[in-house]
Parts: structure tokens; C-alpha cells; sequence
């Protein structure tokens, strides 16, 4: 028998005249108002006996804070969680669109970003400061641009909080780069079934985000970002 029936659900229910009724036979026969009664002194009854884990005597939860990926249930935790999948959906977003200068507001004033090769005890590229973030990025994308007709996607999937709190985090995120070109011309035939037949794609590389972050007037933002090429932790 599952405990958390024995506790909740598998507790006698008597009728008018003392008589046991099965759980099916008392929630069809009471009001829904007694029901709640009965259901609230089981409740408080099995606090009594030893409740789950961060549930308090009145059935709250209690707040949990995150240490090495452990959930909340502190409902402004999840929040900031929310916050910071969409920051990292911004950083993929305007990167790949080439709109740098909403990019660069996704930092700090003092946010640094470094790249590390598996190979490498030094960073192939490193920038810290505003200033030096984007003449760093700036001129590597520029040198990088993609030919004409070609697109990329930075695909940020899993993520796991390492540190959450209502200032900062530090989190790691796997990310997977693409580059895609569409060899349609417009003529041939294609369906639901074919069209991606015309669709050329590659992977370029993938890895793992380090990221820290900090909590600035309500808003989420990168404080470093390692991007590391394989499984390794951060340098």
C-alpha cells in the first residue's frame, strides 16, 4: 500500500448511524463540506505522525533554497529560474540575428566571456570589461560572418542550477552551434515529407556553458560566461 494513501486517503469515513463507508460510498454520500473537514483533520492528523519533507503543521510548503541542482519550493525561486531560461534564450536570439548591441545589454558592466579548446590550458579568446566585450565579439564576428544564404543557431538545451540566490547563480548549460543553408530554388515540388531535403545543415561544435550571473534593479545578467568544448569543469 502507498504510504501517502495510508495517509490521506485509506482512513475510515463513518456514516450517520457508525457504519464504515468505503472512500467511494463517503464521497458520494457527504456534503462537499464535510468532505473538506474530514480531508483537513486526516491532514493535520498525519502532520502529527510525521508529514513529507517541507510540508509544515498547516500544510504549507516550507522555502528550500538550491544547492547543486536540489528543487525549490519558494514559488520566487522558481521566478528567477524562468527569468534566467529567458536571458538565455535572449543571448541566443540576438547573437544569431546580429543584433549585437542588445547582445552586449545582456551583461554587466564588468561581465567577462572566455573560450576554452580541450586541448588548451589558455583561453583561445577572452574579454572582460564592456568595452573590451565588444571589440572583442564585434571583431570575431566579423572575421567569422557567415557567406551569404548561410544562417547559425547557438542551441541552448539543458540547463542545471549549481547556486541560486536572490542575487546571483552560477549555472551550466550544454549548447550546440549549427549552420544551415537552403538549397531551394523555388521550382521543384516539396511537401510536409521532402522540404527538408533541401535544407543543408552541419554541426559546428558543441560544449558546455559556466555561467555566473547577477541579479541588477530586477534583472538578470551575465557577470562571465565559459564556454568550454567538452565535458571538463570551468577553468
Amino acid at each position: 500500500r502507498n504510504s501517502l494513501r495510508g495517509r490521506f486517503v485509506d482512513q475510515p469515513v463513518l456514516s450517520n448511524r457508525g457504519i464504515p463507508l468505503s472512500v467511494q460510498e463517503a464521497r458520494t454520500s457527504r456534503p462537499l463540506g464535510a468532505r473538506r473537514a474530514d480531508s483537513e483533520k486526516v491532514f493535520h492528523a498525519s502532520s502529527a505522525r510525521g508529514a513529507p519533507p517541507n510540508v509544515s503543521d498547516t500544510g504549507e510548503f516550507q522555502k528550500m533554497t538550491i544547492q547543486r541542482g536540489v528543487a525549490v519550493a519558494d514559488p520566487s525561486t522558481v521566478a528567477d529560474k524562468l527569468a534566467i531560461q529567458e536571458l538565455l534564450g535572449q543571448y541566443s536570439f540576438t547573437y544569431d540575428a546580429g543584433d549585437l548591441q542588445s547582445w552586449f545589454n545582456l551583461w554587466t558592466d564588468d561581465g567577462s566571456f572566455e573560450v576554452y579548446m580541450p586541448t588548451r590550458s589558455d583561453p583561445i579568446l577572452a574579454a572582460s570589461g564592456r568595452d573590451e566585450l565588444m571589440e572583442v565579439i564585434s571583431t570575431t564576428r566579423a572575421s567569422g560572418e557567415l557567406p551569404a544564404g548561410l544562417c547559425g543557431f547557438h542551441l541552448q538545451s539543458l540547463t542545471v542550477f549549481d547556486e541560486l540566490t536572490p542575487e546571483s547563480a552560477r549555472i551550466r548549460t550544454m549548447v550546440h552551434a549549427t549552420v544551415q543553408t537552403c538549397d531551394d530554388d523555388g521550382k521543384d515540388e516539396v511537401d510536409a515529407h521532402t522540404w527538408h531535403d533541401k535544407m543543408n545543415s552541419a554541426l559546428l561544435f558543441a560544449g558546455v556553458y559556466h555561467s555566473e550571473l547577477a541579479k541588477i534593479e530586477n534583472h538578470w545578467l551575465f557577470r562571465r560566461r565559459v564556454f568550454v568544448a567538452d565535458m571538463r569543469p570551468t577553468p
